[in-house]
């Protein structure tokens, strides 16, 4: 494989990897908002998995 080749390619991993920790950073980021949001609502247990559970789904899905 040629040196430009090689550049290509190192710059395109690397893109590909930044977006990935953006997209996560994104999703993680909306987990809390939704985690905190859950735990506010009257009707939710403190520690209620299905409530967190859902709120998890919604993000990623």
């Amino acid at each position: 494989m040629s040196a430009t080749g090689t550049d290509r390619g190192l710059r395109v991993l690397l893109w590909e990897i930044r977006g990935a920790e953006l997209i996560g950073a994104a999703c993680g980021e909306e987990a809390g908002r939704l985690r905190v949001w859950t735990v506010r609502q009257s009707y939710s247990e403190a520690h209620s998995i299905a409530i967190i559970g859902l709120a998890v789904s919604r993000v990623s899905g």
